[in-house]
């Protein structure tokens, strides 16, 4: 994986020729709100080979399906075709009840109406470089190749601490992703814009799909300062032997994004 990220960053760096013609804005900056909608299941087995039981943490365990969370995204554009963009926000949750089932959770068995105390930690990265095949005020389209980097952690554990069940994983995967990326300009204030990414991975310790959309409008209300609305959805399915995160992850997040765009020459 170490491999991919520099072959990456090389590529970037390599094809960003230094005399390009340099597009009006270099620097966008959106700072904003999503809202998602969340769907988890884990899996986790035990280190001796026994498979643990598939629970759904929002309708077994009681965390909440849906939250507000700040969004940070940043662009810079090297020229008219070659570009980079940073997009980053914390989805985590935690809960306390009775779970809804009897389930084993890597080496311990939690039984069903036990008080428990369930957290759920993901924090997205996102790193993109993209490729313009044309790209001018009115419209364009492009590739895209990055990653989608989730630092995942995961711990259940029972609120009477005399009984002692506790477990807990944690993983950070860098998972590539190919698309395509475009806008067009409808009318002279208002942009809309759109990025589809995929990627089947089978690598190392980790197996898995994933599949990113995003769409929305901008409305550039000034000069440098614009404002939007749109939606992101990402859907992961992972199995993993990672010795820290044994079993299989399946997740889901899409929602509403609304921001405030910044522009900069």
């Amino acid at each position: 994986m170490k491999r991919i990220i520099i072959l990456v960053i090389l590529v970037v760096l390599a094809s960003a020729p230094v005399f390009a013609e340099r597009p009006p804005y270099r620097f966008e900056f959106n700072l904003g709100a999503f809202v998602p909608s969340m769907d988890t299941q884990v899996r986790l087995d035990s280190a001796d080979g026994q498979a643990g039981v598939e629970v759904d943490f929002e309708d077994n365990l009681n965390l909440d399906n849906s939250k507000v969370v700040p969004l940070l995204q940043a662009d810079f554009w090297f020229s008219k075709k070659h570009g980079v963009s940073l997009i980053g926000f914390d989805l985590s949750r935690e809960s306390t009840g009775p779970s809804t089932i009897t389930f084993r959770f890597g080496g311990t068995e939690f039984p069903a109406d036990l008080p428990l105390k369930i957290q759920f930690d993901t924090r997205v990265l996102a790193l993109t470089y993209s490729y313009k095949f044309f790209n001018n005020e009115q419209r364009s389209f492009g590739l895209n190749v990055g990653f989608n980097i989730n630092d995942i952690s995961v711990g259940i554990a029972s609120l009477d601490d005399q009984l002692g069940l506790e477990e807990s994983a944690e993983a950070t995967a860098p998972l590539p992703t190919i698309g395509v990326n475009g806008h067009v300009m409808l009318g002279k204030k208002w942009r809309f814009y759109g990025t589809l990414g995929v990627f089947a991975l089978s690598y190392d310790v980790y197996d898995g799909a994933l599949t990113s959309l995003s769409g929305g409008f901008l409305h550039q209300t000034f000069k440098n300062v614009g404002f939007g609305v749109g939606y992101y959805g990402f859907n992961v399915a992972v199995d993993s032997e990672d010795e820290d995160l044994l079993g299989r992850v399946r997740y889901r997040y899409d929602g509403v994004v609304a921001y405030l765009n910044l522009r900069f020459r």
